[in-house]
């Protein structure tokens, strides 16, 4: 199955979905993936659907993760956690692999605080 396949697929909207309003974010992420242990990766940009990040480890399409990140809003950093989706993996030279992950629950701080951000 293709990346535009999977996009179609996973994401209301389509493959249009990805091009949707994005923010450059720079932020280590704690990644979870069931009773694994936790690794880090670090985040690429944010949209209100998902986020693009640099993992040291492949994750399959369509596994399911708790991604922990942080978000900066005037005078602080914000914890987000959230269950995400694996839509895409791509292998990069520099730092391993670029996944592509979409949110699975609606949370309004964290929609509101990605807003902000946008």
């Amino acid at each position: 199955m293709t990346a535009n396949a999977l996009m179609t697929k996973f994401l209301p909207g389509g493959p249009r979905a990805a091009n949707r309003l994005r923010k450059i974010l720079r932020s280590r992420a704690e990644i979870l993936v069931g009773s694994d242990p936790a690794f880090y990766a670090r985040t690429v940009d944010i949209s209100l659907m998902g986020m693009s990040l640099m993992s040291p480890h492949a994750l399959g399409v369509g596994a399911r993760l708790t991604i922990v990140f942080q978000i900066p809003t005037v005078g602080k950093l914000e914890t987000i956690k959230a269950a995400a989706i694996v839509l895409y993996h791509t292998p990069d030279s520099s730092e391993g692999f670029r996944l592509g992950i979409r949110f699975c629950d609606q949370d309004a701080l964290r929609n509101e605080l990605i807003s902000s951000l946008l």
